[in-house]
């Protein structure tokens, strides 16, 4: 793929400091028309490579053949994820993100928030005391779209927990498992925003939450509403948070 004749040969003591040669090397294809310009060569007198009459003699020393060894089952046990949610990434750090703990026990998964700027990273609590602050905002119809949401989730994942996650994380057969589960979890977000009639939640509602004025959460006031609200649930009733 890189354009290395067939014939090359890559001295490395493992495969995987032959791939990262491969990968870090410059295509010989891409080499061979940079020097053609080099040479004043115009455009439309430059052969393809494949008329050119070089032609590579294979080395007489061959490459060692790494020793593949049998494939890994397993991630390290402290192996760290981080990735935000779907639909609610909003730049400039603005962001909620699923993220473990690797340092404690169970590696404690679960939803956050952060706000702010590389210098001054903030971070707000996504908890059972942001669900009774939220609570009241929302009418009979607003509470029915979140609990059909919520119910899928927890029925579709009723068996996971922070321990669980980290054994889909570590696997290497299983670890997609996550991302599906952010998949579902983000659609559910879209579904929620667009079902839900928010027009009525006032941005000073979410700056009272995180205590000053931002462009960002003004401009995503609802769907920032909705992260707050359905992820602080499935914290409390997945993650146990």
């Amino acid at each position: 793929m890189q354009g290395f004749p067939i014939t090359y040969q890559f001295y490395g003591r493992t495969l995987s400091s032959k791939f990262k040669m491969i990968g870090n090397a410059v295509p010989p294809i891409l080499s061979y028309y940079i020097f053609q310009c080099m040479l004043d060569v115009k455009a439309n007198d430059i052969k393809p490579p494949k008329e050119s009459p070089y032609f590579h003699k294979k080395p007489s020393c061959n490459a060692d053949k790494p020793n593949l060894g049998f494939p890994k089952k397993k991630y390290p046990a402290n192996r760290k994820f981080q990735f935000s949610v779907p639909n609610l990434r909003y730049g400039s750090g603005v962001r909620f993100e699923l993220s473990n703990n690797p340092k404690t026990k169970s590696k404690d998964w679960s939803f956050k928030f952060f706000y702010g700027n590389s210098k001054n990273i903030k971070q707000i609590p996504l908890d059972e005391k942001l669900i009774n602050y939220l609570s009241p905002f929302l009418n009979t119809s607003i509470i029915e779209i979140f609990t059909v949401c919520i119910e899928k989730i927890i029925k579709q994942y009723e068996n996971i927990s922070s321990s669980k996650m980290q054994e889909f994380w570590i696997s290497i057969n299983d670890n997609n498992e996550v991302f599906q589960f952010l998949d579902h979890v983000g659609n559910c977000v879209n579904e929620i925003t667009n079902d839900a009639s928010l027009h009525e939640i006032k941005s000073d509602l979410i700056e009272k939450i995180v205590n000053e004025r931002n462009k960002k959460l003004n401009e995503n006031k609802e769907s920032i509403f909705v992260g707050f609200y359905f992820l602080s649930i499935l914290n409390k009733r997945i993650f146990k948070q």
